[in-house]
């Protein structure tokens, strides 16, 4: 008699679902949206107390002076808050993402003057919203000993510049328009120095910085290179630009080889 042969079969594997139809988290996340159907980030991070903090650019000069923690304000307006960096990974990890990428701008090390100017782009998940379509976004953010404070963020400012623009993007990307703790700095007032010593390396010298390396630093035929770029640029000078014109300059520059 033949003996029936035995059958194998892979066990099935179940795997949780992640994203839902509409390319939103499936649990985990409460959502709010808007009149417009759109999700609405603000008024989620709003609620979330824990990853918020005082604003101190907000408090400063002011009474009371700033509380140490959320928990401590009762009933605070927006622009008293702040976004910590945790805020700004929980909005990232909420929106989903494929990819982040840093990339240098520019860095000069001059004697007692140091910056760090890096971009973020991150590329976005597709949802509803998108049409399903991957979306990229970019910002810019430097960081420099007289705009930061801390040992930390003053010792390591390229990790300082980075987060900062990778919250400016996530903020931006998502509308969510409260200022983050990493972007606020030293919100002190500098002392009286001479034109030479006050002038704080900002996104307008680095500009300028960048101008010299890459051509004969002119802002006469740096407006004449830019208008053939498709950027029209008004102003009389470097500390005239406007910080649209400033990003979309950098952008151009940080592509020429």
């Amino acid at each position: 008699m033949a003996s029936k042969s035995k059958t194998s079969s892979k066990p099935t594997l179940k795997v949780k679902k992640i994203w839902d139809n509409n390319g939103l988290l499936s649990s985990g996340v409460d959502y709010e949206f808007g009149p417009s159907g759109h999700i609405d980030w603000k008024s989620m991070v709003l609620k979330k107390t824990d990853l918020l903090m005082p604003n101190r650019s907000w408090f400063f000069g002011r009474e009371p002076e700033a509380p140490k923690n959320v928990a401590d304000m009762e009933n605070p307006k927006e622009e008293q808050l702040a976004l910590t960096l945790r805020a700004t990974q929980w909005l990232l990890n909420s929106r989903g993402y494929t990819n982040i990428e840093y990339n240098p701008i520019c860095r000069i090390s001059e004697g007692d003057k140091d910056i760090a100017v890096y971009s973020c782009k991150i590329i976005f998940r597709g949802n509803y919203e998108t049409d399903f379509e991957e979306v990229s976004y970019e910002a810019i953010a430097s960081a420099t000993e007289s705009n930061t404070s801390g040992y930390i963020a003053q010792s390591y400012l390229d990790s300082t510049a980075q987060n900062r623009a990778l919250s400016r993007a996530v903020r931006g990307f998502l509308g969510v328009h409260i200022v983050s703790d990493e972007e606020m700095g030293n919100v002190a007032p500098q002392g009286d120095t001479s034109d030479d010593e006050g002038r704080k390396l900002s996104f307008h010298t680095t500009l300028e910085k960048l101008w010299s390396e890459k051509n004969d630093g002119k802002f006469s035929s740096f407006v004449e290179f830019m208008s053939t770029q498709g950027l029209d640029i008004t102003c009389k000078g470097w500390e005239d630009m406007s910080g649209k014109n400033l990003r979309e300059s950098l952008g151009i520059l940080k592509k020429m080889v």
